[in-house]
């Protein structure tokens, strides 16, 4: 850890916020209720005085994305929102916010690039659903979360049907 991340987490503890380090990158993060967001901001301002580079973003809830589109994540933060929102309406379940999380610590270890296998892979499953008799498109409930309109296109274009994966099965869930 950086002496930079350190001060910052000291500055963060010794004003009564927890914080932790993100496996990934120089970062860390705050699990915050709203209140207590502006304070831990004016703190982040105070290092940023101090260092060169230090940049911060708040998601204020899970309905409100305030990250800048020039943010080099912006869009996996999109994404991660999106997912948060399904959650707390129950077509995600909190395992699928995990499986997520993983994917995305491999396309940051891949360097979020698509693979040339994943690129033959995608080709061949496209081959073999335009040849099926009765071609069947599975979701689970981060495709139809992030894709379910794209999904639902992709159906009516190959005449698939969609069968949804409710490995986590609850009643809220199957509505």
């Amino acid at each position: 850890m950086s002496s930079r991340l350190r001060r910052a987490m000291n500055t963060l503890d010794s004003s009564g916020f927890s914080c932790s380090m993100m496996m990934l990158g120089e970062s860390l993060f705050c699990l915050l209720p709203r209140e207590d967001v502006s304070p831990v901001e004016e703190i982040f301002s105070e290092q940023r005085a101090n260092s060169r580079n230090i940049e911060s973003s708040v998601v204020r809830s899970t309905s409100d994305l305030s990250f800048s589109p020039t943010h080099p994540r912006f869009l996996s933060l999109k994404i991660r929102d999106a997912l948060v929102k399904a959650e707390a309406s129950g077509l995600v379940v909190p395992q699928g916010l995990i499986a997520h999380g993983r994917g995305e610590a491999f396309d940051y270890i891949l360097g979020e690039r698509t693979i040339p296998a994943a690129s033959v892979a995608t080709m061949a499953a496209s081959a073999l659903l335009l040849r099926a008799e009765w071609p069947v498109i599975s979701v689970n409930g981060n495709a139809a979360a992030l894709a379910g309109k794209d999904i639902a296109a992709l159906a009516a274009t190959v005449s698939a049907s969609i069968e949804v994966n409710l490995f986590h099965r609850t009643l809220e869930r199957r509505n």
